[in-house]
């Protein structure tokens, strides 16, 4: 059973703002080493004029903003129609496997619970690289270079 720990961050990176999510972004953290939870520091700083709905490390799970509020992760777009998961960025391949594998749970669950939807799609599960070449808001390829360090691709 997949663990989330819910730690949401109280400050002007949180927009409060009401979401319906349609699917989810893809994001990683291009801090290598930082965990889920050197992450959620970072984010509980006020005025980074970002954030994401959660992070993924190689030991748990950490939410900072709830599922159906908009984050600040790709762009006007994207962030008023996707959760943003953000997967810390794993410095050994052991480190990369258990990330992917929380990712893997994570995302199930988010579909079946969050999503309520059952097949995962082009449209539903992007990267931050393609939000980026579709909406043209951002200009960020997360995790493109990222998963390819550890043999894997977006569509993996």
């Amino acid at each position: 059973m997949i663990q989330i720990k819910q730690m949401f961050i109280n400050n002007n990176n949180r927009p409060r703002t009401p979401l319906k999510p349609q699917g989810i972004v893809l994001h990683e953290t291009a801090t290598p080493g930082a965990t889920a939870q050197n992450e959620y520091k970072y984010f509980s700083v006020p005025n980074r004029k970002a954030s994401a709905h959660a992070f993924v490390d190689w030991n748990e799970i950490i939410q900072i903003i709830p599922w159906n509020e908009k984050a600040w992760h790709a762009g006007p777009t994207a962030n008023s129609k996707f959760i943003g998961i953000e997967l810390c960025h794993a410095i050994t391949k052991e480190q990369f496997e258990k990330v992917w594998q929380n990712a893997v749970e994570l995302f199930a669950w988010l579909f079946i619970n969050i999503l309520k939807q059952t097949k995962v799609t082009k449209d539903n599960l992007m990267s931050h690289a393609e939000v980026s070449a579709k909406w043209k808001e951002t200009n960020h390829t997360d995790p493109i270079a990222y998963f390819k360090a550890f043999g894997k691709t977006v569509d993996d």
